[in-house]
C-alpha cells in the first residue's frame, strides 16, 4: 500500500509532515532540470536522521526505514522543491525502474551499453576516432560522449604512445575517463581511471600513458569517456577537439637530457679513475706483501773473511778493524761483520764508495747457487755410472765363464 503526496512549489522548502506508519520506508522523491545540486534531509525532534545529496542528476531519492504502527513527526528539508513527492513503501525499489535503459539489482540500476546515471536516464553518444565533437548545453546541463580508438591508432612508429590534445572554445567542465579493454564505464569510474576532471577554456594536453597496455590482438579498442557539463551560461554551443599527437621533445627538455648525460659521463670517468687507482693500489700492496715476504739473501755471510791492516779503522763504527771479524766487499773495502751487516738492513750500497752490493754480490751467489746445483747434480751422476761399472763387469765376467764351460 502506498500513501503519498505531490508538491509543485518553488524555492527551499522545509515541511512537517506528520504520520503513522504503515508501511517499512517512507520515501520521499525530487525532481528539477535547471539545479546544480539537490538535498533531502529528514529530522526527528531537531535531530539529523539521514540526508542525501546529488550533483547533476536531475533526480534524488531518499529512504528512510519505519517502525509499523509507530507515530512520526518529521522535518523534510527538501533543496529544491519544484517538484517533490513523499510516500510510504514496503520496500526499496531502483529510482524510475531504471528508465526503463537498465535492470535492477538490489536496488542499484545496472545500464545496458550506452546509457549512464543512478537511474540510467542518460544516453551516452558513441563515435569511432572523430576529430571534432559540437554540442549545445543549457546551464547544469550534461552530456556523455565515448570516443573509441583502435590500439594502433594510440601509439606512433617507434611504439610509444601518443598524447590527446583537447580543445574548446568557451570554458566547459570536462571529466574524462580511460576505458581499457574488456572493460565497461561503471568499472572504469570505480576504479578511478580519471584523466582529466577540470575546466577547459583553450586547449590542454592529456598523457594516458600510465594506462596504457599493448595487446596482441589487432582488434582491441581504447575508449574514453567525457562528460561535459556546462556551469557558466544559460545556453552555450561547444566546439571540442580531440587530436592525437606523437610526444616531442621540446628544447627545453633537449637541454635537460643533454646536461644530465654530461653529469652522467662525468660521474663514469670519475668511478672508473676510483676503481682503476684502487686495483693499482691492491696490486701494488700484493706486490710489496710478496717482496717483503721472499726469503732474503745473506749478502753479508757470503763475502770472504780478511785480515784487516793494522790500525785502520771501519769506516761506519769508526773503530779499528783488528777487534772483530771483517768482511770485504766485492768493491775491495772491509767493514765490521756486524756493522755491515747492520748497515746493508737500511741501505744497499756500499757505506764507502756507494756502490750497490746486491746487484753484484747478488748475481755472484745465484752464480754460485747454480754451479753448486750443477755440480751436484754431475755429481750423483758420476756416483751412478761409478756404480754402474763393477755391476757390468761381473755380468760379463759371468757370461765368459758359462761360454768356457759349455765348450768344456
Amino acid at each position: 500500500m502506498k500513501q503519498g503526496y505531490l508538491f509543485f512549489l518553488v524555492g527551499v522548502q522545509c515541511i512537517l509532515y506528520q504520520f503513522n506508519a504503515t508501511n517499512q520506508y517512507l520515501l520521499v522523491e525530487n525532481e528539477a532540470e535547471e539545479w546544480k545540486q539537490m538535498k533531502i534531509q529528514i529530522y526527528e525532534h531537531n535531530v539529523k536522521q539521514i540526508e542525501a545529496i546529488e550533483n547533476y542528476e536531475k533526480y534524488l531519492q531518499l529512504y528512510y526505514k519505519l517502525k509499523l504502527g509507530s507515530y512520526y513527526e518529521l522535518e523534510i528539508v527538501i533543496i529544491p522543491e519544484t517538484n517533490f513527492k513523499i510516500q510510504q513503501i514496503n520496500q526499496k525499489e531502483c529510482p524510475k525502474q531504471c528508465s526503463n535503459n537498465g535492470i535492477c539489482i538490489n536496488t542499484s540500476c545496472q545500464c545496458y551499453e550506452l546509457f549512464f546515471g543512478s537511474r540510467c536516464q542518460f544516453e551516452i553518444e558513441s563515435y569511432y576516432n572523430i576529430q571534432q565533437y559540437n554540442i549545445e548545453l543549457h546551464q547544469y546541463e550534461t552530456s556523455y560522449l565515448l570516443l573509441q580508438y583502435q590500439q594502433s591508432d594510440l601509439i606512433n612508429e617507434q611504439g610509444q604512445t601518443k598524447n590527446m590534445i583537447l580543445q574548446s572554445n568557451h570554458r566547459i567542465e570536462i571529466q574524462l575517463y580511460v576505458v581499457l579493454p574488456y572493460q565497461n564505464i561503471s568499472t572504469s569510474i570505480k576504479n578511478q581511471n580519471i584523466l582529466y576532471n577540470q575546466s577547459l577554456n583553450g586547449s590542454s594536453t592529456i598523457d594516458f600513458s600510465s594506462f596504457y597496455q599493448s595487446y596482441s590482438s589487432s582488434s582491441i579498442s581504447y575508449s574514453f569517456f567525457f562528460i561535459f557539463t556546462n556551469n557558466y551560461t544559460n545556453n552555450q554551443r561547444y566546439s571540442i577537439t580531440f587530436e592525437l599527437k606523437s610526444q616531442e621533445i621540446t628544447f627545453q627538455d633537449f637541454i635537460l637530457v643533454t646536461i644530465l648525460s654530461v653529469v652522467a659521463f662525468i660521474i663514469l670517468l670519475i668511478v672508473i679513475f676510483i676503481v682503476r687507482r684502487r686495483c693499482q693500489y691492491i696490486q701494488i700492496s700484493k706486490l710489496k706483501y710478496s717482496i717483503d715476504n721472499q726469503p732474503k739473501i745473506d749478502i753479508v755471510g757470503q763475502l770472504p773473511i780478511v785480515t784487516p791492516a793494522k790500525d785502520e779503522e771501519c769506516i761506519v763504527c769508526l773503530d779499528l778493524l783488528e777487534n772483530q771479524q771483517c768482511r770485504q766487499t766485492s768493491c775491495k773495502h772491509i767493514f765490521h761483520e756486524q756493522c755491515l751487516n747492520e748497515w746493508l738492513q737500511k741501505q744497499q750500497t756500499c757505506p764507502l764508495c756507494r756502490d750497490n752490493l746486491f746487484e753484484e754480490e747478488g748475481a755472484q751467489i745465484m752464480k754460485i747457487r747454480n754451479l753448486s746445483s750443477s755440480s751436484i747434480v754431475a755429481g750423483q751422476f758420476s756416483i751412478i755410472q761409478s756404480e754402474r761399472q763393477p755391476i757390468q763387469q761381473i755380468i760379463l765376467s759371468r757370461s765368459m765363464n758359462n761360454r768356457l764351460a759349455a765348450f768344456q
